[in-house]
């Protein structure tokens, strides 16, 4: 790797193993690439970087944020459309990891830059010039930062500031493309806050958008989990029963619990987390109704889930949980627990 004209034919075949989505060769190359490149402060050292990040994202929470860590400081040194790209990947880590202060900076970061993008494609188009671009329209990017930022005041119970955030990235007639791809994407994010604007007012208290917030998921099946999350998290802190929102959703909930899929704007580490969240939650439920058997089942299940992704978040608060209704839990329970948690310890050993 000393001789750099070896790095083109290796960062090829890196490129092409990452499509076949053979990540573990891949980053072996790419490593390896960027150790040529290191001293050249190059566009393809960042690209190598951002490869990296993408292939070692997987179930494991700690190794996903080791990787996100390590891309950080080469987003700047990506072309300017893969910077978007890029700063879409790396949030998303970090939402799932429910790191907020993360999540707001390159956010932020990612909105900025997204503005200016569409400043220059409408400079551009007047000029007829082509550049490159990112995989969606930056007006996508643009919204979808805002959606985060609602995001990180909704998790720190700042729900009047989430809902300035949702109405912000709510109106898009600014955007007067007409092509499919601009359609489809304004057309959802419409959808979305609509369903955020009554995620905040339920957090919030207002309990009498419940219907209307249950329309909506009926007609859009990929949002059933992290609205089961939020009508759950409601009813704990509000202390209200929803057992007729569980029973309607109860063959979605076991399908879930059997397998974990990956749907629209969410990867699999949000799917992941949110679930594992919405476990949780639900445990809390059922325990504070004196429903011990459904609760610890459930309280199981999260530490299990949250055990397997590494999510130590999560372990911590399943943990505080069982341990504040240790004398109701019966011994085949504590068995289990015992078990899961002197797996967590063998791991981090």
């Amino acid at each position: 790797m000393e001789k750099l004209a070896y790095g083109d034919a290796l960062f090829i075949i890196a490129e092409d193993l990452f499509k076949q989505g053979k990540f573990a060769a891949s980053i072996i190359l790419y490593e390896s690439v960027a150790v040529g490149e290191k001293k050249q402060h190059s566009e393809r050292l960042a690209l190598c970087q951002y490869r990296i990040f993408m292939a070692k994202q997987g179930e494991d929470q700690e190794i996903n944020y080791q990787a996100a860590i390590q891309f950080e400081d080469y987003i700047e040194r990506l072309d300017d459309a893969d910077q978007l790209d890029a700063l879409k990947d790396l949030v998303n880590t970090y939402r799932s990891l429910r790191k907020w202060g993360k999540v707001n900076i390159f956010a932020n970061i990612m909105g900025d830059k997204a503005a200016i993008q569409c400043g220059i494609n409408q400079q551009l188009k007047l000029k007829r010039r082509k550049k490159k671009n990112p995989v969606n329209p930056p007006f996508v990017y643009w919204a979808y930062s805002y959606l985060l930022r609602a995001g990180v005041c909704e998790a720190r119970k700042d729900y009047n500031r989430a809902l300035e955030h949702t109405y912000a990235y709510a109106d898009l007639s600014w955007v007067k493309e007409t092509d499919e791809q601009t359609l489809l994407w304004k057309g959802r994010f419409t959808e979305w806050a609509q369903a955020n604007i009554y995620v905040n007012k339920l957090l919030a208290g207002d309990i009498s958008v419940l219907p209307d917030y249950l329309a909506y998921v009926t007609t859009n099946k990929n949002e059933v989990v992290h609205a089961l999350v939020n009508i759950i998290e409601a009813a704990n802190q509000y202390d209200f029963i929803v057992d007729d929102v569980l029973k309607q959703f109860e063959l979605e909930i076991q399908s879930l619990a059997e397998q974990q899929k990956s749907v629209g704007v969410y990867t699999q580490q949000l799917m992941s987390e949110s679930f594992a969240r919405f476990l949780k939650g639900l445990a809390d439920y059922y325990l504070r109704k004196g429903m011990y058997q459904e609760g610890f089942k459930n309280l199981i299940n999260s530490l299990e889930l949250s055990s397997a992704t590494n999510n130590r978040p999560y372990i911590i608060e399943c943990v505080k949980l069982l341990e504040h209704y240790r004398k109701n839990a019966a011994s085949d329970i504590i068995t289990s627990y015992q078990t899961l948690i002197n797996e967590v310890r063998g791991d981090e050993e």
